[in-house]
C-alpha cells in the first residue's frame, strides 16, 4: 500500500501535473484546439492546406515507427526532421496558434518537413516479430531509440527527400537525448557527421543531478522506479489504463493533495506559457511509453551520470562486461548542436545544463542561448510574445 501510494503520486505528478492535464474531460471551444478524433492529416490541411503522406520506417531491431511528411505548397526545400520528448507524438509540433506552431510554419517556409514518433507510442505501436501486448516488446529506453530510432529516420528521410543530401534534425526533450546519444563517436555517428547538417536541441536533456522536480527526487531517493517497472512492465500511460480512473485514485489516495499541486511541482511555469495551449497539448498527451524508458531517466536522478541502463551489477557484467553502466561521452559529438533552453526548466536547472556544456566540444555548439522566463515547454505552449525565440531557431 505504500509504494502504490507513492507510485500514484509518481504518475500523477510527473506528467498530469507536468503538462497541466485538466481533470475534465470537457475542450472548451477554441480555433486552435485539435479534437482527439480528429486525424493529424485533417488537422495539418484545416490550417495549412498542405499534403501529409504516411510512411513506415523499420529499424534495425525490427520497430516499425510511424513517419509523417508535411508537403508545401510549390517548390520543396531542405529536409528536417522533427523529433518529439517522452510520452508525446508528432502532435506537439502543430500545437499552438497555428501561426505559431513549428512544423506549420515551417511547411510555410517551404522546408520538406517529416515527423517522428519514438517507439511506443500511438504511431509506433509495432514490431516485425514482437506483440505490443508482451513484455519483449516495451524493453527499450532512449538508449535503443538513440541507437536504431535515429539512424533509421535519418536514412528514410533522405531516400525520399529528393532535394536533399543532408538534414537538420529537431529534438525537444527525449528527442535530444537520442540525438546526443545517437551522434556521439561510433559508426553511427560518422554517419550522422555526413548526413546532418546540424542538430537543434529545444530543451536538451542530459544530466539530471540538480533537477528541481520535487517528484523525480523523491522517485530516485526511495529507488521507486524498479517499483514503477514491476507493477507496468508493458506500456505506461499508453491509453490502456483511463487517465480518468488514474486521476480518481490519485485524488483519493491522498486525500486531494495531489490534486492541488501545480505545474511548478515537477516542470517549471512560466509568464510565457498560455495555459488554453497547455490544455490543447493534453488532448493528444500522454501518449505511451515504456517504463523502463522514465526508470533510465529516474536513474540519473542526484547522480551526476548520463549513460546506459544500470541493471546492478551482475546483470550489468552480463549487459556490458562490466559492473557499472558505460557513460555516454559528450566530449566525442560527432555534429554541430544549436541549443535552446529556457531559465524556467525545472527538468533542466541551470546546473545541469551547465555540465552538459563543459562535456560538449566547444567547436560542435555554433548557438546556445538561454531564453529568460522560458519552461521545458514554451516553445509548444508559449503566448504569442515569446514567439520571437523563433527568429532564432529559423
Amino acid at each position: 500500500a505504500e509504494y502504490m501510494g507513492a507510485i500514484l503520486d509518481f504518475m500523477w505528478l510527473l506528467f498530469a501535473v507536468c503538462l497541466a492535464i485538466p481533470t475534465t474531460d470537457v475542450l472548451p471551444a477554441s480555433l486552435d484546439a485539435s479534437s482527439p478524433f480528429e486525424s493529424f492529416e485533417d488537422y495539418v490541411a484545416k490550417y495549412t492546406g498542405f499534403a501529409v503522406e504516411k510512411h513506415w520506417v523499420t529499424t534495425d531491431d525490427g520497430y516499425i515507427l510511424g513517419l509523417y511528411r508535411i508537403l508545401p505548397a510549390g517548390k520543396i526545400g531542405p529536409a528536417i526532421i522533427l523529433q518529439h520528448g517522452i510520452l508525446a507524438s508528432m502532435w506537439c509540433w502543430v500545437n499552438n496558434a497555428p501561426m505559431q506552431a513549428i512544423a506549420l510554419e515551417l511547411g510555410r517556409m517551404g522546408y520538406d518537413v517529416w515527423l517522428t514518433n519514438s517507439r511506443g507510442n500511438s504511431f509506433s505501436r509495432n514490431h516485425t516479430t514482437l506483440s505490443p501486448h508482451s513484455k519483449e516488446f516495451w524493453n527499450f529506453s532512449f538508449s535503443d531509440m538513440g541507437k536504431y530510432d535515429v539512424i533509421a529516420n535519418v536514412e528514410y528521410v533522405l531516400s525520399h527527400a529528393t532535394q536533399s543530401e543532408n538534414v537538420t534534425f529537431v529534438g525537444w526533450s527525449q528527442g535530444t537525448t537520442q540525438m546526443f546519444i545517437s551522434a556521439l563517436a561510433s559508426e553511427r555517428g560518422a554517419y550522422l557527421q555526413e548526413k546532418v547538417s546540424l542538430f537543434v536541441a529545444l530543451s536538451p536533456v542530459t544530466y539530471l543531478d540538480k533537477c528541481d522536480s520535487t517528484l523525480l527526487y523523491i522517485l530516485a531517493k526511495l529507488d521507486l522506479g524498479q517499483v514503477l517497472y514491476d507493477l507496468f512492465p508493458y506500456g505506461f500511460l499508453d491509453g490502456s489504463i483511463p487517465l480518468s480512473e488514474v486521476e480518481l485514485m490519485m485524488c483519493k489516495a491522498t486525500l486531494g493533495a495531489v490534486c492541488k499541486l501545480s505545474v511548478d511541482a515537477i516542470c517549471g511555469t512560466s509568464i510565457y506559457d498560455d495555459a488554453q495551449q497547455i490544455e490543447n497539448f493534453s488532448e493528444h498527451f500522454p501518449d505511451g511509453t515504456s517504463t523502463k524508458d522514465i526508470v533510465h531517466y529516474e536513474q540519473f536522478v542526484d547522480s551526476q551520470r548520463f549513460g546506459e541502463y544500470d541493471y546492478g551489477a551482475n546483470q550489468n557484467q552480463i549487459h556490458y562486461n562490466q559492473t557499472t553502466p558505460p557513460p555516454f561521452d559528450l566530449n566525442t559529438l560527432q555534429v554541430p548542436v544549436a541549443l535552446f533552453a529556457g531559465s524556467n526548466d525545472d527538468l533542466v536547472p541551470s546546473e545541469d545544463y551547465a555540465l552538459m556544456l563543459q562535456q560538449l566540444p566547444a567547436d560542435q555548439i555554433v548557438f546556445q542561448r538561454i531564453y529568460d522566463g522560458f519552461s521545458h515547454m514554451t516553445w509548444f505552449v508559449g503566448v504569442q510574445k515569446s514567439w520571437y525565440w523563433f527568429d532564432d531557431f529559423s
